[in-house]
């Protein structure tokens, strides 16, 4: 791909400038990151195949995984839909703008490009304030994967996103650290029931709290080793990998894996414990260790640690999504089970 001369955007929210600058990139059908409170996405014009194209570039991601598509209020959605039923409407009201993905009828607006040739596509509604000021001073509905290169940790702050992006795209807007730091959930809902693509901080049980009546399930993934197509983005390929060899840990001992002077532990409060490491970080609560797990990889990486020793947690809530986001980086390698 060609070295494209990538544009700081510092002060987005407060510079007229700056907010033209970047919406005038997009119409030309260039790349703008811009941050979320998920991760940092890299967005371009939903409608234009070619612009869309160029994300796949600048990524290196495989054409058949499909893109999720960013407006700004629950009234686009008939640019980009071929209509929401009831129930996704009360999703929306009750959990966006927010980091929850419907996938929905695709509207023959949209290129085959954006769906990774699906009939159908992931909508959201961001709430970091720089990505909505982004999307309304385009006037465009933006496709935006992470801001990562494919198979990559997804970044959750403002120099993660420049390591991955730098050149590869024409601006990158510093909208500091995402607060929530994994991707949004994913979730399609057909008659009367809810299934969970991918996990994210819209949680199972917040789902079944607003769809009362509705069957709420997580998705069967092993349906893609059968040839079905993924719906959603972070299903069929390997996900959020740093260099060091990640390990999902359940307890107990650690001592045979990896060389102490290169070896890392995170996780909950307490958990390293007894363990010699040369790198660890420990967290308050599953929100924090969600919060920054991507970034505490990318810390890892920075800090030449060959191993990490991740803490599991329980399957619940949110830990539900850390739990997914840590098996895709652990490639299933796992300890203590």
């Amino acid at each position: 791909m060609r070295e494209r001369d990538t544009l700081y955007l510092t002060d987005f929210l407060r510079s007229a400038d700056e907010r033209a600058r970047a919406a005038e990139f997009l119409r030309s059908g260039g790349l703008v990151v811009m941050p979320t409170e998920t991760v940092y996405g890299l967005a371009a014009n939903a409608l234009d195949p070619l612009a869309v194209a160029s994300i796949y570039v600048a990524k290196g991601r495989p054409s058949d995984n499909p893109l999720i598509v960013h407006i700004a209020s629950v009234d686009a959605l008939e640019s980009v839909t071929a209509g929401a039923g009831e129930a996704a409407r009360r999703l929306f009201a009750r959990f966006s703008p927010g980091p929850l993905t419907l996938v929905l009828p695709r509207s023959p607006r949209l290129p085959a490009t954006v769906t990774g040739g699906l009939e159908t596509v992931g909508i959201r509604i961001p709430s970091h304030p720089a990505a909505l000021a982004l999307i309304e001073a385009s006037g465009l509905p933006l496709a935006a994967p992470s801001a990562n290169r494919s198979g990559r940790v997804s970044p959750t702050s403002f120099a993660m996103a420049r390591v991955e992006m730098a050149g590869r795209v024409d601006a990158i807007i510093d909208g500091g650290d995402c607060a929530v730091g994994l991707e949004s959930t994913v979730a399609r809902v057909t008659d009367g029931a809810v299934v969970i693509l991918r996990p994210g901080a819209v949680t199972l049980e917040m789902i079944r709290d607003a769809l009362p009546g509705h069957a709420v399930s997580f998705a069967d993934e092993s349906a893609l080793s059968r040839g079905i197509a993924a719906p959603s983005p972070g299903m069929r390929y390997a996900h959020y990998r740093p260099d060091a060899a990640v390990y999902c840990w359940h307890g107990g001992p650690v001592d045979g894996i990896g060389e102490r002077g290169t070896r890392a532990v995170i996780g909950l409060a307490g958990c390293a414990a007894g363990v010699d490491a040369a790198f660890v970080r420990e967290f308050e609560s599953v929100e924090e260790y969600s919060a920054r797990f991507f970034a505490t990889l990318s810390e890892c990486d920075a800090a030449g640690m060959e191993t990490i020793i991740a803490q599991a947690v329980r399957e619940e809530g949110l830990g539900a999504a850390l739990m997914n986001r840590l098996r895709r980086a652990s490639a299933g390698k796992s300890l203590g089970l």
